[in-house]
């Protein structure tokens, strides 16, 4: 997983839990979420999306 390290960005953690991002140590568990399409900004898109 790629965060961007900035203290505006927040990640659910267990028991839904806001962490911010600039927090984070090794070892902390954050919860994740896989989409089945690509998304910007949080909306689906039908576009190819390769990043590098």
């Amino acid at each position: 997983m790629i965060v961007q390290d900035d203290w505006h960005v927040r990640i659910l953690g267990p028991g839904a839990a806001v962490l911010n991002s600039t927090a984070l140590q090794p070892g902390d568990r954050i919860l994740g979420y896989l989409p089945q399409r690509e998304r910007h900004v949080g909306y689906p898109i039908d576009e190819f999306c390769h990043e590098q």
